[in-house]
């Protein structure tokens, strides 16, 4: 297959040289039915990739670009990894997370003189905190991973088709299931790993008194 030149190009939303600038947009013919799943109508790679919203984040991946990595975003200081899954970036998401909470976990269990449910609450409090500054690059990178992914392997018309499939965001059991697997597998291993010990004591304090009965 041969390379397609610049100026072919459906709409290059990643062109490094115009950094998320829209040039030309693709057109639908009138002749064609606009409610079929095969047409695209005016749509960029960004778009695709992104789905809902998706103008107010190229705003905010633009900035990015200029320089701007700490832009904060509520979504992921409320929801932290969750809206990272929703918007289909779990990939790069969920290792940071995870990454991130376990230094948290050996930073704050060892201040003993906490009570196992302030650490508890800590670990991921803190945890949100740098979502909220970090989401928004995070998501950046994934989008645009994810963008020159299927550019580099199908070419920039069947970009846009897999975009338009794989792209956007996560909704209903797809998303439910993925959060419970792996932000709800984050927080009962760190539920666990803080609780186990006063669990296995119960459980031999419990064994004792019924022994002695």
């Amino acid at each position: 297959m041969s390379k397609t030149s610049r100026k072919q190009m459906p709409n290059p939303a990643f062109d490094h040289s115009s950094e998320f600038v829209v040039n030309k947009e693709i057109e639908t013919k009138p002749e064609e039915d606009k409610t079929s799943p095969c047409t695209l109508g005016k749509y960029t790679f960004a778009t695709l990739a992104i789905g809902k919203g998706a103008s107010r984040y190229i705003a905010i991946f633009k900035r990015i670009t200029q320089g701007k990595f700490i832009i904060p975003s509520k979504p992921a200081a409320f929801f932290g990894l969750s809206w990272l899954i929703y918007r289909r970036a779990s990939y790069y998401a969920f290792p940071i997370y995870s990454a991130l909470v376990f230094m948290l976990y050996q930073l704050f269990t060892k201040m003993t003189f906490l009570p196992k449910f302030i650490q508890l609450v800590t670990i991921f409090g803190v945890a949100h905190v740098i979502f909220f500054l970090a989401g928004n690059f995070i998501y950046w990178v994934s989008v645009r991973k994810k963008i020159d992914k299927f550019r580099k392997l199908y070419g920039d018309t069947s970009a846009m088709t897999y975009l338009s499939e794989q792209g956007g965001t996560l909704s209903g059991f797809n998303l439910i299931a993925a959060v419970i697997s792996m932000q709800g597998t984050v927080l009962v291993s760190v539920y666990g790993c803080l609780y186990i010990d006063d669990f296995f004591i119960n459980i031999w304090d419990s064994f004792l008194a019924l022994a002695q009965v």
